[in-house]
């Protein structure tokens, strides 16, 4: 199963909507509580990219004021492209955070604590087989906010101390409150 320009061409599609949806005006006030979507890519590196090349996916995200913080909520999928045919992963993480602010340019660091919900599937031809586990995950990151748009660079950890990837997301706001 090689899907990697598909799933390229959806984290995309997702990274341009949310740049075309955004409101990108600097000096636009943060919003006190924001609702909104990211789309993820993560490269495997180490032994997680023995078996996977590439991870994109959607991530739904809460933000919430907490003193000059911003915490977070993010859940969501990943689909992998494997590097071994008739093989699946997919992540699901459901992960909490906070977002502190580096003066006032719309800069940011970003950590990210939560569960991983993984589930992987074989089939070889003789016989499949899959499984499903829960495993503590990570992110730590920089971005950047401007108006709704929100994008983030770093390192993700879906299953903290076996498997890290370098991570992007680009997301934008739909709702505020």
């Amino acid at each position: 199963m090689n899907a990697t320009p598909t799933l390229t061409m959806i984290a995309l599609t997702f990274a341009l909507a949310a740049v075309s949806a955004s409101d990108a005006r600097a000096d636009a006030p943060p919003p006190a509580r924001a609702l909104g979507v990211d789309a993820v890519v993560a490269l495997p590196i180490g032994d997680y990219a023995d078996v996977a090349s590439v991870a994109a996916g959607a991530m739904g995200r809460a933000a919430f004021p907490a003193g000059p913080a911003v915490a977070t909520v993010r859940a969501g999928a990943l689909l992998h492209a494997m590097k071994v045919d008739g093989a699946s992963l997919i992540y699901v993480p459901i992960w909490a955070g906070v977002r502190m602010p580096l003066g006032a340019s719309g800069l940011f660091v970003a950590a990210e604590l939560g569960v991983t919900i993984a589930h992987a599937a074989v089939d070889t031809g003789v016989g499949d087989g899959a499984d499903t586990q829960t495993e503590l995950g990570a992110s730590l990151g920089v971005g950047l906010r401007r108006g709704g748009l929100t994008v983030v660079g770093g390192l993700l950890a879906p299953d903290l101390g076996d498997t890290a990837a370098l991570g992007a997301s680009a997301g934008f706001d739909f709702a505020t409150f």
